[in-house]
């Protein structure tokens, strides 16, 4: 119910970012507008408890400013979230990267630990709904690397739903950074033809 309510199944085929959290917000703007108009109906003195279109549309009007409200506080709060969100999963990026410039130092068990940081940052990336981001998709494409990598050995082992979680991320990452190339291939298309 709380998935339903928050507007979370939006992020089932979409990455997390603007356009998911304005649909989001919407989505909670709209079910809190009506929520309250029902409410102040209900509990409004002297109601009679029959349908009325001239009292539904007073009320609708009269109730603007609370659902303008719900929405505002919903876009911030998930707004919030998101940036918090993509801003940890950057974070951590570049921790590994810079780790991984200095893995030619690294002994065996460095490198293994390194590997499963990866395996890790692909596993957040999925959770936080931002695995299928174009800036993202590329990053887990390379790291997860052929069919034998010890990353993908890793995400595997230590991952709840393990290989059928990773083909089935895999397939939505792939398709996510090829549709980027298409738009990127058009723009640079559209670009050309302009000069």
């Amino acid at each position: 119910m709380i998935r339903w309510l928050s507007g979370e199944w939006l992020l089932d085929d979409r990455p997390n970012g603007g356009t998911v959290v304005v649909l989001r917000a919407l989505w909670i703007g709209v079910l809190g507008y009506f929520a309250t108009i029902a409410v102040t109906e209900l509990l409004r003195p002297n109601t009679s408890w029959v349908f009325s279109q001239a009292a539904l549309r007073a009320a609708i009007f009269v109730n603007l400013k609370v659902g303008g409200a719900i929405f505002a506080g919903a876009y911030t709060a998930l707004y919030a979230r998101f940036a918090s969100q993509w801003s940890y999963l950057a974070g951590v990026y570049n921790q590994i990267m810079a780790a991984q410039v200095r893995a030619t130092s690294l002994d065996s068990e460095g490198r293994h630990a390194l590997e499963r940081w990866k395996a890790g940052f692909i596993e957040d990336a999925d959770d936080l709904h931002l695995a299928t981001k174009p800036m993202f998709a590329g990053v887990i494409i390379s790291m997860l690397g052929d069919a034998d990598s010890p990353v993908r050995a890793e995400f595997i082992k230590a991952t709840a739903g393990g290989e059928m979680r990773l083909h089935s991320l895999e397939v939505r990452v792939r398709k996510a950074y090829q549709s980027s190339q298409s738009r990127f291939q058009r723009r640079r298309q559209t670009v050309k033809m302009d000069s």
